[in-house]
């Protein structure tokens, strides 16, 4: 009978092993999956890290220069460019309409003084897509009697 209990409670304890290798290797599991992520987090943070390196020492070089007096920064740069761009166009819109209203204030304007006989009237159009322009009055009447002469 001894035996038996002997037995008995080595297989209670064999269970318990048994058990706790089974606790121990989902607890491995869970212990693998976090350390996964967190060393997925950390290679982040190293990319965020020398993204943020590399725009630190752009902005160190341009502050360097810019207390120089090198040049100034390239952010304002773009700026003043782009605005200038802007106001070269509305200028030259000013001197065109100026240029303009004053050759119509003059009579000067040379579209207006063409002899009516020199127009030139024409239709713009399109099939299938390919460009087509008709003449309908102002050039001189073609001669010949074929279309070929004409």
């Amino acid at each position: 009978i001894s035996i038996r209990k002997d037995m008995a409670s080595k297989l209670a304890q064999l269970k318990q092993y048994q058990q706790f290798e089974k606790d121990m290797e989902a607890h491995k599991d869970n212990i693998r999956k976090k350390l996964f992520e967190v060393k997925s987090l950390v290679k982040t943070y190293e990319e965020e890290l020398t993204e943020t390196k590399a725009e630190l020492s752009r902005l160190q070089i341009e502050n360097d220069d810019y207390r120089k007096g090198n040049r100034i920064p390239k952010l304002l740069q773009d700026t003043i460019t782009s605005k200038l761009n802007i106001l070269k166009e509305k200028v030259f819109q000013v001197e065109t309409e100026n240029k303009t209203f004053k050759m119509q204030k003059e009579n000067s304007d040379p579209l207006l003084n063409i002899s009516k006989s020199l127009y030139v009237t024409t239709v713009d159009m399109h099939t299938g897509g390919e460009p087509l322009r008709i003449i309908e009055n102002g050039i001189p009447l073609l001669t010949g009697s074929t279309l070929l002469e004409k």
